[in-house]
C-alpha cells in the first residue's frame, strides 16, 4: 500500500482489484521521498473508488457500480485515458500510461462484470470466435487503414468469445458542412479530415464500440490510437441522433443517462447509430 494512501481503509473481503496508477516521470528523477503513484484504484462488488494524489495529500471518489452507464478507454502510443461514466455525477478519469493498459483493461473487465452482473469473460471456445469476429470485422472495414481497428476487434473476442459483431463502418474522408465559411473549406482541401472506422460489438450485458480516440482527425496522424467504448443498455435513458455541425453526412449519436451523456460520431445513416439504438431500447438488456 502507497504510503500516501495508507490512512484509506480498504475492506478487503469484498475488494476485487487495487491498483496503483504511476507517476508520469522518469525512473532516473524519482527518490524515495516522492509519492509515486498518482491513484489508487479500488474495485469492490458494489463500487469503484479512485484515490488521487493531490501533494501531501489525496482526494477520493467512489462510483457506485449501479449507476455507472458507460466505460471509455483509450490508448495514444504511451498516453493511456480510462473515463468511467455514472449517471448524476461528473465522470471520473483516469490517466495512465499507456504500457499499463493489459492491466487497465483487466480492471475495466471486472468493473463491467461488476456493473452488468454478467460475466464478460471466458477461454471458452476464443480462439474460433475471434476468426469469425475478424473476418465479419473485415467485411465492415477492408481499408488497410482500419487495420488496427480489425485486430482490436480480433482481441476482444479472444477474451469475451460470447460477443457478436453487430454493425460498423470503414474510415471515411468527410467534407465541411455548408456554411461553415471558406476558411475551414480550403484549410480541409489542404489537410483532409477522416472519420474513424467503428465496429459495434454486442455482449450479454453491454456493447462495445471499437474506434480510434478521436472520431474526427486531420490527416494520418491519429492512426495508431486505439479507443473502445463500452455502454450499459440498461442504464441509458434517451439515444439521439442529430447532425454534426461542422461536417456534412456526419452524425453525432448521443446516449444520455440522468446528468450524464457521451457521444460517438458515426456518417449518416449509419448502421451502427441504429444499432446502438434498438440495443439500448432493448427491455432488460441487462
Amino acid at each position: 500500500m502507497p504510503r500516501l494512501y495508507a490512512g484509506h481503509h480498504i475492506e478487503f473481503s469484498n475488494t476485487l482489484v487495487v491498483l496503483k496508477v504511476p507517476r508520469d516521470i522518469a525512473r532516473r528523477d524519482a527518490n524515495p521521498h516522492m509519492h509515486l503513484y498518482d491513484q489508487l484504484l479500488i474495485v469492490t462488488t458494489e463500487s469503484i473508488t479512485a484515490l488521487t494524489r493531490a501533494d501531501e495529500r489525496y482526494t477520493a471518489r467512489e462510483l457506485a457500480m449501479r449507476d455507472i452507464f458507460a466505460i471509455e478507454d483509450s490508448v495514444l502510443l504511451l498516453d493511456g485515458l480510462l473515463t468511467v461514466h455514472a449517471v448524476g455525477t461528473e465522470p471520473l478519469l483516469i490517466p495512465y500510461n499507456g504500457s499499463d493498459r493489459e492491466s487497465i483493461t483487466r480492471l475495466v473487465a471486472e468493473v463491467r462484470r461488476q456493473a452488468t452482473r454478467v460475466d464478460v469473460g471466458s477461454d471458452e471456445d476464443a480462439a474460433g470466435n475471434a476468426h469469425d469476429i475478424e473476418r465479419a470485422a473485415e467485411q465492415f472495414l477492408p481499408e488497410m487503414r482500419d487495420q488496427g481497428i480489425r485486430s482490436d476487434c480480433a482481441d476482444v473476442l479472444r477474451t469475451e468469445p460470447g460477443s457478436v459483431v453487430l454493425a460498423g463502418q470503414s474510415t471515411i474522408r468527410v467534407h465541411p458542412a455548408a456554411g461553415s465559411g471558406l476558411r475551414f473549406a480550403v484549410a480541409h482541401r489542404m489537410n483532409p479530415a477522416f472519420l474513424s472506422g467503428v465496429v459495434a460489438i454486442g455482449g450479454t450485458g453491454d456493447i462495445s464500440l471499437i474506434h480510434r480516440r478521436r472520431w474526427i482527425v486531420r490527416g494520418a496522424g491519429d492512426d495508431v490510437s486505439s479507443a473502445r467504448t463500452v455502454v450499459i443498455p440498461a442504464r441509458v435513458d434517451v439515444v439521439d441522433v442529430v447532425p454534426h455541425p461542422s461536417y456534412a453526412g456526419v452524425s453525432i449519436v448521443r446516449i444520455a443517462a440522468t446528468r450524464g451523456r457521451i457521444e460517438i460520431v458515426v456518417a449518416e445513416h449509419s448502421s451502427v447509430a441504429e444499432v446502438v439504438r434498438q440495443y439500448c431500447a432493448r427491455p432488460g438488456a441487462v
